[in-house]
């Protein structure tokens, strides 16, 4: 006849086996889940396309419109003074549509009167759809216009921005997912037609797995000067954007 003690252990030893099962069943789920958010090409190159075209509110939109603020208004505001404003934006072009409600603060800094160059801090919010991917972002920057003196022909525009938040592709997977965009960029622009001539932006983009773990493609959208730009992922992989 067992002893109570005995079917004790026995009981014991039944549970250790049930809870090392159950966390085999757990972590075997999480390097499942880990496996299914690997990141293909099309995917990254879909979010980092997204978060720069000026048709679904892109950072390319913020340059345009702070090289614009720039060139039209440096003659006219005063020097070494902040400003701030909010600008609500939002469009409907070729199937994608974006709303976006961004604050702005800038500052004219000056020499001897003429007006040099004009600094940008930018944070706000901004919805947008495509075809292949819907997002909403929270978006900040810093961007600097500089060349503003009046026998300029071109500006420069430098500065780094960072984009997040929640995504739904309608590519490979179709699946949902969060991820972080940061870049930097180096463009000229065009006084008169007040269109980006030749430049780029470097981008590296995280993506969050369920585990925490973080997943990152980089790549380099490279200005062609027609309203096109071409972006070449780390794996060598190019797509080309028009706007």
């Amino acid at each position: 006849m067992k002893t109570q003690a005995t079917n004790n252990r026995i009981r014991a030893i039944k549970n250790i086996g049930f809870v090392f099962i159950s966390l085999s069943l757990i972590l075997s789920a999480c390097k499942k889940n880990d496996k299914a958010l690997s990141i293909d090409d099309e995917e990254a190159a879909e979010v980092m396309i997204a978060s720069v075209d000026p048709s679904t509110g892109g950072v390319i939109l913020n340059m345009e419109t702070s090289n614009s603020i720039a060139v039209e208004n440096a003659s006219s505001l005063e020097c070494g003074v902040v400003k701030d404003s909010t600008i609500t934006k939002s469009g409907v072009s070729l199937n994608k549509s974006f709303n976006s409600t961004i604050s702005w603060s800038r500052l004219l800094t000056c020499q001897n009167s003429v007006p040099q160059s004009f600094s940008f801090t930018f944070t706000g919010n901004s919805v947008f759809t495509s075809p292949r991917l819907t997002a909403q972002d929270t978006e900040t920057g810093n961007l600097n216009v500089a060349g503003l003196q009046p026998s300029t022909t071109q500006t420069t525009i430098t500065g780094d921005f960072n984009r997040e938040g929640n995504k739904e592709s309608a590519v490979l997977k179709q699946r949902s997912f969060s991820s972080i965009l940061t870049g930097t960029c180096n463009v000229i622009i065009d006084k008169k037609t007040q269109k980006i001539k030749s430049g780029q932006i470097n981008l590296n983009l995280q993506f969050e797995s369920s585990s925490g773990t973080m997943l990152t493609k980089t790549g380099t959208l490279v200005f062609n000067g027609d309203n096109t730009a071409t972006l070449t992922l780390s794996s060598g992989t190019e797509y080309k954007i028009t706007w």
